[in-house]
C-alpha cells in the first residue's frame, strides 16, 4: 500500500515557518522540523499562524495545503496563482447527466458500509442489526437503479447512511455517547474522531481533484460547495476513515483521552497521534487517484465507470 505522505496541524496556536529544506512547526512549547521533500500535503484544522513564506515554499514544491475551521469545516485549499480548471474537462462535468455517477457513487457507498458492518459481526462474533435492518439495506442498494429522479436517490442514500451509523454505534460501548452521525460542534468522542479523519481525507481527496483538472464543487450526488469532494470520499469513508476510527474506540478510547465537559468534546494530544498514524495506514491516495482518473476518463467516453476499493 501507498502511504500519503501528509502531515496534519490540529488545536490552536500553532506557528509554522519554511526554510527551502524543511517546514517549522511550533506549538505548545515544542518545535518540529519535517523536511519538504517528505510532504505531499499539509493540513490545518483550528486556528494557527503560517507565514507567507511557508505557502511561498509549499506551493512552488506543488504541495497543497487545506485549511479547516475548528469544527472541521473546510475552508479552503491553495492552487498556484496561474492554475486554472481544464475548461474542456469541466465543461463536459457540467454538461454530463448526472444520474449515472449518482447511482454509482450511492450503490457502492452502500456497499462499502455493509462490508464494513459484515466485518465487525465476523470479528466480534455478534449480529448488530435489528430485525428487518439488512433487507432495508440490500433493498436500497437494488432499488437505485430504477430511481428516476436525483431527489429520490438523495432521499434513499441519507436513509442508508444514517441507519449505518446507528448500526455501527451498537458496536462500541454506550459510555462514549455515540449513537449517530451529529451537527457539529461534537459531544461525543467518537462523533470528533470522525470528524478529524473525515476533514483529513477531504483534504487528500480535494487534491487529487484539483490536480486533475475537475471542479471540486461540481458533483453528481451531492449539491453545493465542495459537492465533487463529498461524492468521492463518501466511497471511502467506511473503509478509510470509519473502520479505523470504530477500531480504535472500541480498543484503546477510554474517557482520560477527551475531555466534553465544554461546548464541544476536545481529543487530547495522545489520541489524535493515534488516530492520524492509523489513518496514514488505512488512507490510500493511490486507490482514490485512480477514481478521480477514471471519471475523467468516464466524461470523455473513454471507460466505463469501475471502482477498486
Amino acid at each position: 500500500m501507498k502511504h500519503s505522505t501528509w502531515h496534519v496541524v490540529t488545536g490552536f496556536g500553532a506557528i509554522i515557518k519554511a526554510t527551502k529544506r524543511s517546514l517549522i512547526v511550533q506549538q505548545k512549547m515544542e518545535n518540529y522540523e519535517i523536511p519538504i521533500v517528505d510532504i505531499s500535503h499539509l493540513v490545518l484544522i483550528g486556528g494557527h499562524t503560517i507565514s507567507t513564506s511557508a505557502i511561498t515554499i509549499l506551493t512552488r514544491e506543488n504541495i497543497p495545503i487545506t485549511i479547516f475551521d475548528s469544527n472541521g469545516l473546510p475552508v479552503t485549499v491553495t492552487r498556484p496563482f496561474k492554475a486554472r480548471y481544464h475548461e474542456h474537462i469541466r465543461t463536459l462535468q457540467i454538461t454530463s447527466p448526472p444520474h449515472k455517477f449518482a447511482v454509482f457513487i450511492a450503490k457502492n457507498a452502500i456497499s462499502s458500509r455493509l462490508l464494513a458492518i459484515g466485518k465487525v459481526i465476523e470479528e466480534l462474533e455478534e449480529d448488530f442489526f435489528y430485525k428487518g435492518e439488512v433487507e432495508i439495506f440490500q433493498s436500497s442498494r437494488t432499488g437505485l437503479e430504477s430511481m428516476i429522479t436525483m431527489d429520490e436517490i438523495r432521499r434513499l442514500h441519507r436513509l442508508s447512511t444514517d441507519m449505518y451509523y446507528e448500526v455501527m454505534s451498537r458496536t462500541i460501548s454506550p459510555r462514549f455517547q455515540f449513537r449517530r452521525r451529529s451537527e457539529r460542534p461534537h459531544n461525543d468522542p467518537v462523533n470528533s474522531m470522525l470528524s478529524l479523519g473525515y476533514a483529513i481525507l477531504f483534504a487528500i481527496v480535494c487534491s487529487e481533484i484539483v490536480g486533475s483538472d475537475l471542479d471540486p464543487d461540481c458533483g453528481f450526488l451531492a449539491k453545493g460547495e465542495w459537492g465533487l469532494v463529498y461524492d468521492i470520499m463518501d466511497l471511502f469513508r467506511a473503509n478509510m476513515v470509519d473502520k479505523p476510527v470504530f477500531t480504535l474506540t472500541r480498543e484503546i478510547l477510554s474517557e482520560d483521552q477527551y475531555d466534553c465537559s465544554g461546548d464541544r468534546c476536545n481529543l487530547n494530544g495522545e489520541i489524535i497521534r493515534i488516530l492520524k498514524e492509523s489513518l496514514k495506514n488505512s488512507i490510500n491516495r493511490e486507490t482514490i487517484n485512480n477514481f478521480v482518473i477514471n471519471i475523467i476518463d468516464v466524461l470523455q467516453a473513454r471507460d466505463e465507470l469501475r471502482l477498486k476499493i
